[in-house]
């Protein structure tokens, strides 16, 4: 498989995944706030900072596309 295959299906993934994301309604606005930390931590030249915000920010969404997932799969299951 092609290296630009690849990155293909996991840019196509990544984009599932911040659909799914992005589905709760609080998670526009969390996300802003998680993107602003790490805009302002990069901004202040602190690398510990914005890596620690980006972490939450992955971390968080992570969460909410696992969630979103596990609730589509719970109304299939019924």
């Amino acid at each position: 498989m092609a290296s630009a295959e690849v990155l293909a299906g996991l840019q196509s993934r990544i984009n599932y995944l911040r659909f799914k994301s992005m589905s709760l309604p609080e998670r526009a606005h969390n996300s802003l706030q998680e993107l602003t930390a790490i805009y302002e931590a990069i901004a202040s030249r602190s690398p510990e900072a914005a890596a620690t915000a980006a972490k939450v920010h992955i971390n968080n969404a992570y969460t909410n596309a696992k969630a979103m997932l596990e609730r589509e799969k719970d109304e299939l299951d019924r």
